[in-house]
Order: structure tokens, then sequence, then C-alpha cells
């Protein structure tokens, strides 16, 4: 039986025997983030077998998901001990490999977009900042070395000291937002930009409304 690419992938990813219960904390960065590191290798695979797709654009989407594959297995089979002497940099390591992932999302929106919109959403920021809060109770400074990753404006992973994060998540959720929610505050804009220029012929008139009852 031929195995594929991704099932050799998750065959060498896994750790070695002496993995412990100590490790789990740090293995719970990879495992939040593995749906959406796989889920863009997976869409590279598809768009480069995408029907009609120049051969030069299917090379390149085939190569990147090797790629990022590669990227993400970097650690397979540590130990233990290997795992927590080096923590730290493994988790720059797999944190660099996650925006590679992330950054990957852009070309595979330009050609298969319909291929990009099934890939797994990244884990929220809630969720990340609560597995570095995790880090580090248990030891293993995330202080800069992790930062917290949202979605951009064109759709690849950045930090979210960038500006454009939190524009591009809101464009991402408009849709789920009640239109309740745009008349209300619709009305609230239109009352703190109108009163300046309502107000002073809008107070004396009530005033006089109420001398004269």
């Amino acid at each position: 039986m031929t195995i594929s690419w991704e099932q050799k992938f998750r065959k060498a990813s896994k750790p070695s025997a002496d993995f412990g219960l100590d490790t789990s904390d740090l293995l719970a960065y990879r495992k939040a983030w593995d749906p959406y590191v796989m889920g863009v290798a997976r869409a590279e695979k598809a768009c480069a077998a995408q029907p009609g797709l120049d051969p030069t654009l299917a090379s390149v989407h085939s190569g990147s998901a090797d790629t990022i594959v590669y990227l993400w297995n970097q650690y397979a089979g540590s130990s233990s001990q290997d795992i927590l002497l080096s923590a730290a940099s493994m988790l720059k390591g797999y944190q660099d490999s996650v925006l590679h992932a992330g950054q990957a999302i852009v070309g595979i929106k330009r050609d298969c977009p319909a291929i990009a919109a099934k890939i797994p959403a990244p884990p929220s920021l809630a969720e990340q900042a609560q597995i570095h809060a995790r880090l580090d109770g248990a030891g293993i400074a995330t202080s800069g070395v992790l930062s917290l990753l949202g979605v951009g404006l064109n759709g690849a992973l950045t930090t979210v000291e960038s500006p454009f994060v939190a524009v591009g998540q809101a464009a991402q959720k408009i849709g789920k937002i009640p239109t309740w929610v745009f008349v209300a505050g619709a009305g609230v804009v239109g009352l703190v930009v109108l009163m300046p220029i309502v107000a002073p012929v809008l107070l004396p008139a009530l005033a006089m409304k109420k001398a004269l009852k």
C-alpha cells in the first residue's frame, strides 16, 4: 500500500517513547495550530492538482506544501529531555512554521480561492493567550518568544501588533453580526456627528416651547 505524503508526516511526527506528561504543555501549542498548518499544506496540494492550473504554479504550490510539512515536522522524534532543554527555541521554530504556512494562504487564495475557503481557521486570540499563559505557568517563558497571531487584510497571518489585523478579523466576521447592531451603531454615530450642528438651533427652540407652556 502506498503511503501518502501526509501519512508519512503523521507517522514521523509521533514523539519518541520517552515523551512524558511534563512535555504536554509545550505540545499544546503544536496541537492547537496543527489543523491550521496541515490544512494549508493540504490546500497547497489540492491547488497544485487543480485542473487547468499553470504547470509552473502547480509546481510552486506542491513544493510549498512539502516545505510546510518539513518545517512543521522539524522536531519529530525529539526526546523529552531535548524538548525541555530547547523549549524556547522549539516554540520559536513552531511559530515560524505557523507564520510560513500563514503566508502561503495568499497564493492559494489567488490561484484557488474555492480551496482556500476550506482551510480551517487559526486558533482564536483568546485560545492562543490561554496556551501562552499555560506555558508560562509551566516554567516555559513565552515572553519575547511567542506572539499572538491574527489574520490580516490579505488573509495572511501576522502578529497582532499590526494595526490591520483587527480590521481583517472584523471584516471576516462582519457577516455574522446582526443587522440591529449596524442600525444602532449608525444611530450613535449620527447623533455624535450631528449634535454639534443641531444643538445651537434645537436647544433654544426647546427652551422657548417650555416657557410658553
